[in-house]
């Protein structure tokens, strides 16, 4: 089955998330198709693990926020941003500082931003590629009805009609 490799990420999420019951044909299904997701998606992110040279620069840009936040109770201060995550709020006394220090860190580590920066455009792009899985199938028999909705739009495409697997078998398939 072709599927985004960009859509591997929900469905693996989903069947993460799939109480296991027993119901042994269907988890067996649910597992083995589990393991070539995750296989895929390893192979996908061993594309852009950053190198030794680009954690450095991480390491010196996080010393440089460290540096010039804002501090409440000793601690460095956060703002917390829409999508959940948290950047280092800067003593508006040091902006100017942490800016002069962060540009002349870019320009020390341009070629290693500049490779980073590809391995991610590199990796956006295999995101909106199709990919040839060959996933396991289940009969519809054998699925519990107790799934939800996002379960059943996760695992459609490996359900089998006990005639179309007849079927397969007198053509030869299978």
């Amino acid at each position: 089955m072709k599927i985004r490799r960009s859509e591997l990420y929900r469905i693996k999420g989903i069947l993460e998330g799939m109480p296991k019951g027993p119901y042994a044909k269907f988890n067996y299904v649910v597992a083995k198709n589990l393991r070539k997701i995750k296989e895929e998606i390893l192979d996908l992110e061993d594309g852009v693990v950053p190198d030794e040279k680009f954690s450095q620069y991480e390491k010196d840009r996080i010393a440089i926020n460290e540096e010039c936040a804002k501090k409440e109770g000793g601690s460095s201060a956060f703002i917390s941003q829409p999508d959940g995550t948290r950047r280092y709020q800067i003593d508006e006394s040091k902006q100017e500082l942490f800016n002069k220090k962060l540009e002349i860190l870019r320009k020390k580590y341009k070629p290693t931003l500049d490779l980073q920066e590809k391995k991610i455009q590199g990796y956006n792009d295999l995101l909106r590629e199709k990919v040839e899985i060959d996933f396991h199938l289940i009969q519809k028999d054998d699925v519990p009805d107790d799934l939800s909705p996002n379960d059943w739009e996760a695992i459609i495409d490996w359900i089998v009609e006990e005639a179309e697997e007849k079927q397969d078998k007198v053509k030869g398939k299978k």
